[in-house]
């Protein structure tokens, strides 16, 4: 570099000067550079590749700025943008529900624990939810999936009946989407209809014995000096229906 800076217009700290450090830093152009023989030789072969170099760079300045590319940059921005907010949102997922007391372990905590708190939070002692989801599982086609077990789906469900909880409350308790949530009450709500078909029906479907605790009770048998007719229980029948009706109305809008 010292015999650099005595070729003329070639002052130290210039561009050319900083551009030489590079050019000379290749051992094939220092190796040419040496065998060349006068200054003014030298002095033009330096001046032609800084010449290049910056035609070079002025191309690539223009390909980055030129106004006529901007729709192109523009193009090129909102599809890495597009690149990026998937990958976030379906490849490199940042869980939500990541606590590790989840659903499952706080409903064997329940289970493990006082009588009390299995009736306060879902209105059934252990015996009978336990009862009733093995009467889901066999009978009315409840499965259990990967990820959630009959008692953690029926547990779920009887949450949001017993203490009127809504889908965010639910997902902080349970550990799972708002989405699993919905879907998982909704599976237990179709077993629980066809549950409710067995269960709630009238032991003498044709109403042609008067119950004693009427026909002995002065205050009610003059209202029921009537026959028990099959309109009747059709009425009966579609009240009932439509109270069901109502309710799940109400839950499907809740969750």
């Amino acid at each position: 570099m010292k015999d650099v800076l005595t070729l003329p217009l070639i002052e130290k700290g210039s561009d050319i000067h900083f551009f030489c450090t590079l050019l000379l830093d290749q051992k094939s152009k220092r190796e040419m550079y040496n065998t060349l023989e006068d200054a003014e030789t030298k002095w033009k072969w330096l001046q032609f590749h800084f010449s290049l170099w910056t035609n070079d760079m002025n191309v690539v300045q223009r390909m980055i700025w030129d106004d006529d590319d901007d729709e192109v940059w523009q193009t090129t921005t909102y599809a890495v943008d597009i690149i990026c907010s998937y990958y976030l949102s379906y490849i490199h997922k940042e869980p939500c529900m990541d606590s590790f007391h989840t659903g499952l372990v706080w409903l064997q905590e329940i289970m493990r624990g006082n009588e009390r708190r299995c009736v306060n939070l879902f209105r059934m002692d252990k015996d009978t939810l336990i009862k009733l989801c093995l009467d889901l599982e066999c009978h009315y086609k409840l499965k259990c999936s990967k990820k959630m077990t009959i008692l953690e789906k029926v547990g779920m469900f009887l949450y949001v009946l017993a203490l009127g909880a809504s889908n965010r409350q639910v997902q902080e308790r349970f550990q799972h989407s708002g989405e699993t949530v919905s879907r998982n009450f909704h599976e237990v709500l179709k077993a629980m209809l066809c549950l409710s078909i067995d269960m709630i029906k009238p032991t003498d479907p044709t109403f042609s014995n008067i119950p004693p605790e009427i026909l002995n009770d002065d205050r009610y048998m003059p209202h029921f000096k009537v026959y028990f007719s099959n309109f009747f229980l059709i009425f009966i029948c579609s009240t009932i229906l439509q109270i069901s009706l109502k309710i799940i109305k109400y839950f499907n809008f809740k969750i």
